[in-house]
């Protein structure tokens, strides 16, 4: 059974067993919206080391991470060498100052 986990102007995301599944109103002008594609996002604890390990081992950067603690989650974009785009999600806990239990 499906349940919507969160919503905003412009996205939603569905809880699907423990996975996120999540849709976006894009802006084409950003680099991580320039085509329709399907994206694969991953929850990490970490979003600042993750970010830099990626960018150590080849990844480009086509985003800075954004969000932050009042929209309880950080996340940033980024190309692989072959040029798809995916995206690294850090969930903060309900205060907003832990990273949540589980990876989306």
């Amino acid at each position: 059974m499906e349940e919507q986990a969160a919503n905003g102007e412009g996205w939603v995301q569905f809880d699907l067993a423990g996975h996120t599944f999540e849709l976006v109103g894009v802006d084409r002008s950003r680099q991580q919206y320039d085509a329709r594609r399907f994206q694969v996002g991953f929850g990490v604890a970490e979003i600042h080391a993750a970010r830099d390990a990626l960018t150590r081992g080849g990844a480009r950067a086509i985003s800075e991470v954004e969000g932050g603690l009042e929209l309880g989650s950080y996340w940033a974009y980024f190309r692989d060498p072959e040029g798809n785009v995916f995206e690294l999600k850090q969930a903060l806990g309900e205060q907003g100052s832990e990273p949540s239990s589980r990876p989306l």
